[in-house]
């Protein structure tokens, strides 16, 4: 019964372990047996010849997986399991991964991968073991918890992977998601020769984009990333110290993208009057949009990105970008060009998703808030100012129950945390034990009131984040609540 944990590692976790298997079995074609035997690499002679950028590939590649792993385990509640998950789960994905190369004619699998592989995974675990023993998530918590309005997990992710999916080359400079004409072209070869043929749109043949609809177009792409920035962040000098992280993001991933390109001469080639000025627009309306709340944030973001996918994708491709698409699929990028591609042309359409959901659902941690406002005028008719309130159950049926998990000892620690920060007492601050809250789903639970603020923790570190935060400064800790429709 282990508590609905919100975290950034498992899904960055996911994102680069599919960059991982992609790296290592690309281009998927060809499988037929070698005639081996998919362990025989681990007996077989050492290879001849490596370069150091092999070792350091193989080496810190597998780094975030491990460091990665072993924090999404420990902040699903199962710290003692994080270390040992994130030593061997990158080894047993190398092992495996090597395994199937062998039934791949242009990939040869490798015991010194493997090795190299499973210790980069190694450091990445003891990495994360340190972060956890030192508390350092703990800080990394406050600072979310100081600097995110909405917690929206998925957001922050496609937020991180903005910088990535600029790195491919695009039809415009920042033109992510130009996929209309791919899309039919795909629906029209999957349809071919059924009764659905006639049903696929006729290509319609794309007029040229003038500067003045390319810089539009860079300014409304350049734009949305900004937005959803602010639809997350609380706003003032955490959403103006982000758009100058955002300015510098964008100028550093167009110049990276022409450099990896082109060469680093030509890094700043892309940059066109059309472009710098496309930029200049996104800076004003950037800076115009600051002082919009969260949810008009949001609702800005879906139609302006709409407009821009609408303009971007009635555009035609033009000839230098044929010319970059054969650098990056045949050339030295030719292992990671389809994750790059893909990040770029689904990336608009995530962030819609993103959007749709924080236009639609206010923040809980905003309405937590309010119902905690005092009525103006009115006198506190509570003799605690908060209440907190542990289910310490212990069911004789054997079945899971909160003090199975470590609910005394957590009611302990906030006992003792709240005397040593000096907030127990009439007027401020009351822990107490509680029977069945009857949400066992979700436990071990507390509750906290006036605000009926409901919990799910699972170690000593989340109650210090909660009588710190909650407690005595009032700020609801939203990555721990537990979902309103958890019950027994």
């Amino acid at each position: 019964m282990a508590a609905t944990r919100r975290t950034m590692a498992a899904p960055l976790a996911l994102c680069w372990l599919v960059l991982i298997v992609y790296a290592s079995l690309y281009p998927f074609s060809g499988w037929r047996s070698q005639g081996v035997t998919p362990w025989a690499y681990l007996d077989a002679p050492w290879p001849r010849y490596w370069t150091g950028f092999d070792v350091l590939t193989n080496l810190l590649g597998y780094v975030p997986l491990g460091l990665l792993f072993a924090l999404a385990l420990a902040r699903s509640g199962h710290t003692r399991l994080a270390w040992l998950f994130g030593l061997l789960g990158p080894a047993l994905v190398s092992l495996l991964l090597e395994a199937l190369q062998s039934y791949l004619p242009l990939r040869v699998p490798s015991l010194v991968d493997a090795l190299l592989n499973a210790a980069g995974g190694a450091l990445g675990g003891g990495l994360a073991l340190s972060l956890l023993r030192r508390r350092w998530i703990r800080s990394w918590n406050r600072f979310r918890n100081a600097w995110q309005a909405e917690e929206s997990v998925g957001g922050i992710v496609v937020l991180l992977l903005w910088p990535l999916a600029l790195l491919y080359p695009t039809p415009i400079p920042y033109g992510l998601g130009q996929v209309w004409s791919r899309a039919v072209s795909a629906l029209a070869a999957w349809l071919q020769d059924t009764p659905f043929e006639d049903w696929v749109p006729e290509p319609v043949e794309a007029l040229p984009i003038g500067p003045l609809e390319q810089a539009a177009v860079v300014a409304l792409c350049l734009w949305a990333p900004a937005l959803l920035g602010y639809a997350l962040l609380r706003g003032g000098r955490h959403r103006l110290v982000f758009s100058g992280c955002w300015l510098l993001l964008a100028l550093a991933g167009g110049a990276l993208s022409s450099a990896l390109t082109w060469g680093p001469v030509h890094a700043w080639d892309g940059f066109t009057p059309p472009t710098w000025l496309g930029m200049l627009l996104a800076v004003s309306l950037a800076l115009a949009s600051l002082g919009l709340s969260q949810r008009a944030a949001a609702v800005l973001l879906l139609l302006e990105l709409g407009l821009a996918l609408g303009l971007l994708n009635g555009a035609p491709d033009i000839p230098y970008f044929v010319e970059s698409l054969e650098v990056w699929e045949q050339g030295r990028f030719s292992r990671f060009h389809g994750v790059s591609q893909w990040l770029g042309w689904l990336w608009p359409y995530a962030a819609l998703a993103i959007g749709l959901r924080l236009a639609l659902y206010p923040p809980r941690a905003l309405q937590c808030q309010r119902m905690s406002e005092p009525t103006q005028g009115a006198e506190p008719s509570s003799y605690y100012q908060r209440h907190i309130f542990f289910c310490l159950n212990q069911r004789a049926n054997g079945e899971s129950c909160c003090a199975d998990h470590g609910a005394q000892a957590a009611f302990d620690h906030c006992k003792a945390r709240v005397k040593e920060l000096g907030l127990a007492g009439p007027g401020k601050v009351r822990v107490n034990k509680a029977g069945c809250l009857d949400r066992c789903a979700g436990g071990p639970i507390a509750v906290v009131y006036p605000e009926a603020v409901w919990y799910s923790f699972v170690d000593t570190s989340d109650i210090d984040e909660i009588v710190e935060s909650h407690l005595r400064d009032g700020r609801v800790v939203e990555r721990l609540l537990t979902p309103p429709d958890v019950g027994r």
